[in-house]
């Protein structure tokens, strides 16, 4: 984290609580960088799944064309949530809150 220096004219409750606020703040957004790369790693094993799918000759063609379009949905999902994670860990470095 980083050190904050306040004025002395601050009561030390005020600073504590502003202190436990941004604690907060910080394992809020590490949560939330766990769930989205979880969630785009998730996307990610999907996608390579439904390439598989769409790619098998021994599969129906309506099959193939289904899991395609799968293929190209879960990989705009995985690049969005690897997005919200770089977000939501550069926020818990900079002990800031992430939305």
């Amino acid at each position: 984290g980083h050190n904050i220096e306040l004025p002395s004219s601050i009561p030390s409750s005020l600073f504590k609580a502003i202190r436990t606020i941004t604690e907060m703040n910080s394992l809020r957004s590490a949560g939330r960088w766990v769930s989205s790369r979880t969630k785009g790693e998730a996307a990610a094993t999907s996608k390579e799944a439904n390439k598989t799918v769409a790619k098998d000759r021994n599969v129906r063609m309506s099959t193939r064309l289904r899991a395609a379009k799968n293929a190209v949905s879960d990989s705009m999902h995985e690049a969005g949530h690897k997005r919200d994670a770089d977000v939501h860990k550069h926020a818990a470095k900079h002990n800031y809150r992430s939305y």
